[in-house]
């Protein structure tokens, strides 16, 4: 008998991609970034918001915290 199950519904049961996409967006509009190509936006599917916001945008420390709190409140609220 199992007492737990887990689901990852991203991209195997839900195309979640557009959300994630346009949230990032959402983020990124704070510090004055805009305009982004669908490719570079497409590298936050699957990994870890913090690594990207790292490797994509060289966001450190704070402004890493402040674009992953900005990314989930407009997920959360709008996207879900």
């Amino acid at each position: 008998m199992y007492k737990n199950i887990m689901f990852d519904l991203a991209g195997t049961v839900t195309d979640s991609g557009r959300a994630i996409i346009s949230s990032v967006e959402y983020a990124l509009s704070d510090f004055g970034i805009s305009d982004q190509p669908q490719e570079k936006l497409k590298t936050f599917i699957g990994p870890p918001l913090y690594d990207s916001f790292e490797r994509e945008y060289g966001f450190k420390g704070k402004d890493c915290d402040k674009a992953v709190g900005l990314y989930r409140y407009i997920y959360e609220k709008e996207r879900m």
